[in-house]
């Protein structure tokens, strides 16, 4: 990483560009907790990201995704892995460019102050320690009403060592009386005082934006929404006791940030609609009468799984009713997929041609329900040894078990981006087999094929 961030700061500063690190300019040209943030003026942005990709080309970086909205470019960048290593292991590097530092179509920092404070360490420009803080702090108000814990120590520390470039940045902003009342309590650590000023900070802030400039922001940023470049949409399957849960949680910690900005992890459906079995509870309410729900049995009760099948009508209502969960998740999906997110289901509705359950509700419904649901980009099979499954987890009998895999077996020989893994060889090599498939998926820009190895 060090040779092309040197190679790409230096030529930034050779071509006369103006630019500076906006946070943890600290480690760098060597080291960084996961992005660069760089703020480069709007007429010369364009420049610096030819230059990135120029010395990402000739040190033998991949550039998988490019992500653009108002004001803002990330470009991700993906080093390979040492020799036989697995691909969680490269390195992943986003380069954030702000030409602009608004939120919803006006400023929320003034950034004209920046380049008043500009510090050069070993090549590395960095804006003021005062900007820096009052940036990261605004940036997560704003959306969120409160900053990050593990961002606190370092924002404190800044706007305590330079007031004045914090003043700087928000007086224009917010008017002298509110950024001084931020100051202070960012200094103190009074942490629930700033986050009540949260909402002060968002009404003064969007006295800037004007409709010619929403409408812009909106516009600029939609475009990422259809395009999503870094994302994948994935599905585990297998019986009750195959891992899933487990191997999704190590997924997660593998590929999280190597590249995907976040983990999302969904059971059965998108949550949009409620549960069915919550209507017998307004129902109830609606007479007069308390109904209680019986809680889910223990995980790894004997044949908790095996109690009820549901009748063909059953099933049918039940199908129906998640399916069109899933389609109205669509709209969540796109949006997950522009924050270049990992979504991971498990119990998708793969599940339907195989569960115990639902086994009499119609092969032909089936399909024609199976065309709400999104398509993933993959599919996985944790493959394992049925015996060791009703050992650890019997919540289906034996024969169940095996019942199950073998319908999947079949259903992957309609799944044209289907992947049978096999888990029998402990969680870290699954997962790390899993964590490949998804990658391959996310970036190699094509599906993955069938593998019944």
């Amino acid at each position: 990483m060090a040779g092309l961030v040197e190679s790409v700061f230096r030529d930034f500063t050779s071509a006369g560009l103006r630019w500076a690190v906006l946070r943890n300019a600290a480690g760098l040209p060597g080291h960084t907790r996961y992005d660069i943030d760089l703020l480069v003026e709007a007429a010369s942005l364009a420049k610096a990201e030819d230059i990135l990709s120029r010395h990402a080309r000739r040190l033998g970086w991949r550039e998988p995704g490019i992500l653009r909205k108002h004001g803002y470019v990330c470009r991700l960048l993906v080093s390979p892995p040492p020799e036989g290593r697995p691909g969680w292991e490269a390195q992943f590097l986003p380069v954030d460019f702000f030409s602009r530092l608004d939120y919803r179509g006006a400023p929320m920092v003034d950034v004209a102050a920046a380049w008043t404070g500009i510090r050069e360490t070993n090549g590395v420009a960095e804006t003021a320690p005062g900007f820096s803080a009052a940036t990261a702090l605004i940036k997560e108000l704003l959306p969120h009403g409160t900053l990050k814990e593990n961002s606190r120590e370092a924002v404190q520390s800044e706007a305590t060592a330079d007031g004045p470039s914090w003043l700087a940045a928000l007086v224009p902003i917010y008017g002298e009386d509110l950024a001084n009342r931020l100051l202070e309590a960012t200094r103190r650590g009074d942490w629930p005082k700033v986050d009540q000023m949260a909402g002060e900070i968002r009404r003064q802030q969007a006295r800037g934006r004007s409709p010619a400039l929403r409408t812009r922001f909106l516009l600029a940023n939609l475009r990422h929404h259809f395009r999503p470049t870094v994302s994948a949409f994935v599905v585990l399957i297998g019986p009750d006791g195959s891992g899933k849960t487990t191997i999704a949680e190590e997924v997660f910690r593998r590929l999280y940030k190597r590249p995907f900005k976040a983990c999302r992890y969904f059971r059965g459906s998108f949550a949009v609609l409620p549960q069915l079995k919550q209507f017998k509870v307004w129902a109830g309410r609606l007479i007069g009468r308390k109904v209680v729900l019986a809680p889910p049995a223990e995980p790894g009760t004997r044949l908790s799984g095996m109690e009820r099948q549901n009748s063909a009508l059953r099933s049918m209502v039940y199908i129906s009713w998640y399916a069109f969960d899933l389609w109205i998740g669509r709209l969540k999906l796109r949006r997950m997929r522009a924050q270049w997110n990992l979504i991971l289901f498990d119990r998708y509705f793969h599940d339907y041609h195989y569960q115990y359950g639902n086994r009499n509700a119609p092969r032909r419904f089936l399909r024609l329900m199976e065309r709400f649901a999104p398509k993933p980009d993959l599919v996985v099979f944790l493959d394992r040894d049925p015996d060791t499954i009703f050992a650890q987890k019997p919540e289906l009998s034996l024969p169940e078990i095996k019942r199950q895999q073998a319908c999947i077996r079949e259903l992957l020989t309609k799944i044209p981006n289907a992947v049978r893994i096999d888990a029998n060889h402990g969680v870290a090599a699954t997962a790390d087999a899993v964590g490949e498939a998804v990658l391959r998926a996310a970036l190699a820009g094509e599906p993955i094929r069938q593998n019944n190895r």
